[in-house]
């Protein structure tokens, strides 16, 4: 695998990791048991911009994927630019989670360039090709490369969320191997 290479799910304690990237439409999502097992994914649209109906559909989320750790961006750091409405939402799903005891991770745009560097991805779509090479069930979702006046898939959610739950791993293993 391109990111994980040396990682098996039995050097890895098997936790279930559920990463979500709200986006302008709503939100994208993946679950992962350990590194290397994708158990689900997807896109949940909301018809509105509503912040009821995004909260109430990621509590759906982690109330059935019960998940030991939830990963999101990190709002605060570098390369991160959310708007005011997915920055409130981001907070108030981590304050939530947290009441759950729920671990969460965060990982600002500049983390996840600096983990899929190792394998020369610095881009959004660099770092989706390097994701569908890797877990090839979500080959088919990966959109063509954006043109400035496009607007983004609303499928690279999926990929924003894997880069993110990714990023934990490879940080998780890097910090076990420097242990």
């Amino acid at each position: 695998m391109g990111l994980l290479p040396n990682m098996s799910n039995e050097l890895t304690k098997v936790r279930r990791i559920l990463a979500v990237f709200p986006t302008t439409y709503g939100f994208g999502f993946v679950v992962f048991e350990g590194p290397l097992r994708l158990v689900d994914w997807g896109v949940k649209r909301i018809a509105s911009k509503d912040h009821a109906e995004n909260l109430a559909k990621i509590d759906a989320c982690v109330e059935w994927f019960e998940p030991d750790t939830l990963v999101v961006e990190n709002i605060a750091g570098g390369g991160s630019s959310k708007g005011k409405r997915v920055t409130r939402l981001i907070r108030t799903v981590v304050r939530r989670a947290r009441k759950q005891r729920i671990h969460i991770e965060a990982f600002s745009r500049d983390r996840i360039r600096q983990a899929f560097s190792v394998v020369g991805a610095f881009t959004k779509h660099e770092i989706a090709t390097v994701i569908a090479k890797d877990y090839e069930v979500l080959a088919p979702l990966l959109p063509s490369r954006r043109r400035i006046w496009m607007t983004e898939d609303q499928r690279m959610g999926v990929f924003d969320a894997a880069a993110l739950a990714l990023t934990h791993f490879h940080f998780e293993h890097v910090s076990r191997k420097s242990a």
